[in-house]
């Protein structure tokens, strides 16, 4: 129901227990779309998106930011903090990283050199767990 209400064009991969969906999605054409299953509970979504253009990639990664931050200070930040340290040479990196309750989140923006830019974004059901909790040793 969630891709149809975005418009997204689907098409599931029985065998692999995947969805594969293409289109526009936070303001921006292009976005492709994996929904991953273990039998019919939703375990993750991935979003990704490609640019050319660092300053593009940059805005795209700070729109997937805000969907999938939902407000709070990221539990981790690392790499470039604005398009100009995006763009200076192939993988250079931004990546936020968010833990809830239940959810873990996650947007990376990087530069694939002569390939441009990709943008991902990662959203992974923790079910029953506290995602802050430490593992195990």
């Amino acid at each position: 129901r969630w891709t149809t209400r975005h418009g997204l064009r689907c098409a599931p991969m029985i065998a692999s227990a995947q969805d594969r969906c293409e289109g526009e999605l936070l303001g921006h054409d292009g976005a492709s779309v994996v929904l991953h299953y273990d039998d019919a509970r939703l375990l993750d979504v991935e979003v990704s998106f490609r640019s050319t253009d660092a300053d593009a990639a940059f805005a795209m990664a700070q729109t997937l930011d805000v969907a999938l931050g939902r407000g709070p200070e990221p539990w981790r930040a690392q790499g470039a903090t604005d398009a100009a340290a995006l763009a200076l040479g192939p993988l250079s990196q931004t990546r936020r990283e968010y833990r809830f309750f239940d959810l873990r989140t996650e947007v990376r923006a990087t530069n694939l050199g002569p390939n441009g830019y990709l943008v991902r974004g990662f959203a992974q059901a923790l079910p029953g767990e506290d995602a802050n909790a430490q593992p195990d040793s």
